[in-house]
């Protein structure tokens, strides 16, 4: 038996152009093998899965990372997820500020997993330049703010 590892990302979708950032998880898969074992019952030891790492509690600060960003020519977007406390409820909200100081703002509603609070993309219709983007997620009980990055839009 052979095990291969197949790479995904949880929660947020990208687009053709997009920057990611997020790290993948490996999830394992099998492929039979054309040839026979040497052995019909394997060891106590050997396993062919990968045990998950633990999910962290939904205590502490919050914190927010975005994970995709990009422009497209029309609009700038970004996606991201919220770690810490994990509620039901928020509101994910997307700033871009522009050099010449226009802000531009889209917001969604925050989607809660069993690891983690999920910021699906934000479309916000932009013209060229370069914009900082700036993520925040709100609830009644959290507020938190991702670190900027910036995306030019051609």
């Amino acid at each position: 038996m052979t095990v291969a590892l197949v790479a995904t990302l949880t929660a947020c979708a990208s687009r053709p152009g997009a920057s990611t950032t997020a790290t993948p998880t490996a999830e394992p898969t099998t492929t039979a093998s054309a040839s026979p074992s040497p052995s019909a019952t394997p060891s106590p030891e050997a396993t062919d899965e990968v045990q998950p790492e633990p999910v962290a509690t939904s205590s502490g600060p919050a914190s927010v990372t975005i994970v995709n960003y990009g422009a497209d020519g029309r609009n700038i977007s970004a996606s991201g997820l919220v770690s810490g406390p994990i509620e039901e409820g928020g509101v994910c909200t997307l700033t871009a500020t522009s050099a010449t100081g226009a802000i531009l703002t889209g917001s969604i509603d925050a989607v809660a997993t069993p690891a983690a609070v999920n910021c699906g993309i934000i479309d916000i219709a932009a013209p060229a330049g370069e914009w900082k983007l700036v993520l925040e997620y709100r609830s009644a009980r959290t507020s938190a703010a991702s670190e900027p990055v910036t995306v030019s839009q051609p």
